[in-house]
């Protein structure tokens, strides 16, 4: 899923300036007293998504976890371009009510904010009508808007609110809105809303839940409802990887860089954390097979006949394991290139790994799983850093791979369709059973017509129609 924005020529500019949408400060005064319209920016945003069980049973990083989401629109509104307050409150209510949760356990609501005096207003209005009652004036529900720091993305916008989100959740640090000095007129402060002027610790203990809001020109109106990937899978007794913080990084409180590390060592000094969702105020990490060690590397049993121990950088013991180093490239000798590249990679990194054993099953898995799979190939197999780039510097053999490639067709969805378009393809078995297999199905559910029209078709002993 993702978005984008960016500006070829003025055309757009001018009549969103004509009709006074814009800031003639260039700036998105989100909720501020000062809001005079919304700042343009420009920017792509692309998020994975898949099913949790999915993401778990693939060792994919999981970053947060959606739990909600709705869309409606305004219907009849004073005017195109101002939103309804009932309409917002509907969508942030069912939103909650259609999975069941409890909205008292959000803390965080990433608005659309844009910064105009009258929207702005309108959305705190619903926010208020959903949380206030649950919220007090110690216990406030803290409201950003990401539109403060980079601008309106427009087409790309509801990306980064979900975005700055999932980092808010993974982190448990809510950041400030820039520009922010007092709350606008028509936002009163028993309304028990907080917009934080500074990087703020989530102001709860255990799960973290946020509502995002993103809205469209035209009264098209979206929510959603994320919970942290940590305590949303301990609380469903699963178990995955991860890079929430159980406690808020202090690092990012205090501008510093990651390679100072968590004070319970679970971050290592090139930015990665524990992968699994155990008890992060441990030094202790849990392998993927159960076993823990001290130092925080993934451990291996004794009893794998082709395990060795390796001595790392610090000079703590840990066992290492074979592991396959896939290189794929375009051409026969893009497989000396990046070969090359990545021994020179590694050459630099000689003494700087900390955690050795999790850097090559990153690697390997990364390159192996991550990558795009091109013609030509080879495979490294190491079990050491050292023995990667020995392997890497040694003669490579690229071999051409037999990528067994089946044929795909993609309408576009965009207007350039005529009817009957695709008919002649019928006379390919796969297609033809794709089309008789939706049709069939959609009878099933009740669909008066045939995806096959009114006139039918007899092809390789099959009747449609």
């Amino acid at each position: 899923m993702g978005g984008c924005n960016l500006f070829y020529n003025p055309d757009t500019c001018i009549p969103l300036t004509s009709l006074g949408f814009l800031s003639p400060d260039a700036k998105c005064y989100s909720f501020d007293h000062r809001a005079n319209g919304y700042s343009r920016g420009e920017g792509f945003g692309i998020l994975v998504l898949k099913r949790l069980s999915d993401a778990i049973d693939a060792g994919d990083t999981i970053r947060a976890v959606i739990r909600s989401t709705v869309a409606n629109q305004d219907g009849r509104s004073p005017g195109i371009t101002q939103p309804t307050k009932h309409a917002q409150v509907a969508a942030t209510r069912q939103a909650y009510e259609q999975a069941g949760l409890d909205p008292s356990v959000t803390r965080y609501f990433e608005a659309h904010g844009t910064g105009t005096p009258i929207g702005d207003p309108i959305e705190a209005s619903a926010i208020t009508e959903v949380f206030s009652q649950l919220r007090s004036e110690e216990e406030p529900l803290y409201v950003g808007a990401v539109k403060s720091n980079i601008g309106h993305l427009e087409g790309a916008a509801g990306i980064a609110g979900l975005i700055k989100a999932v980092l808010c959740l993974e982190s448990g640090i809510i950041p400030q809105n820039v520009w922010f000095e007092k709350a606008n007129p028509r936002i009163p402060a028993k309304w028990n809303l907080k917009f934080p002027i500074t990087a703020t610790p989530w102001p709860s203990k255990g799960l973290r839940r946020a509502s995002i809001n993103s809205f469209g020109y035209g009264g098209s109106n979206a929510h959603v409802v994320m919970d942290d990937a940590l305590n949303c899978l301990n609380m469903h007794g699963l178990h995955g990887k991860l890079r929430t913080s159980k406690t808020p990084r202090n690092e990012l409180l205090h501008g510093l860089g990651l390679e100072n590390g968590h004070k319970n060592g679970q971050t290592m000094k090139n930015g990665t954390e524990g992968f699994t969702n155990g008890d992060e105020d441990s030094s202790e990490a849990r392998a993927s097979n159960g076993q823990i060690m001290k130092n925080g590397t993934e451990g291996f049993t004794n009893g794998d006949e082709k395990s060795s121990a390796a001595r790392s950088n610090n000079g703590t013991v840990m066992v290492t394991k074979p592991r396959i180093f896939v290189l794929s490239a375009f051409d026969e000798s893009g497989i000396e290139r990046l070969a090359k590249a990545y021994y020179d990679h590694l050459l630099s990194k000689n003494n700087k790994i900390t955690d050795e054993d999790g850097y090559l099953d990153d690697l390997s898995y990364t390159l192996a799983c991550k990558r795009t799979a091109f013609t030509w190939r080879t495979s490294v197999v190491a079990a050491s850093h050292s023995s990667l780039i020995e392997g890497l510097d040694r003669p490579i053999t690229p071999m051409r791979s037999n990528p067994n490639a089946r044929l795909a067709f993609i309408f576009t969805g965009q207007g350039a369709q005529w009817y009957a378009m695709g008919r002649e393809l019928l006379i390919y078995p796969v297609f033809q059973e794709s089309l008789y297999t939706a049709s069939h199905y959609l009878q099933e559910l009740g669909c008066p017509w045939s995806l096959m029209g009114k006139s039918s078709y007899v092809i390789h002993g099959r009747s449609f129609g």
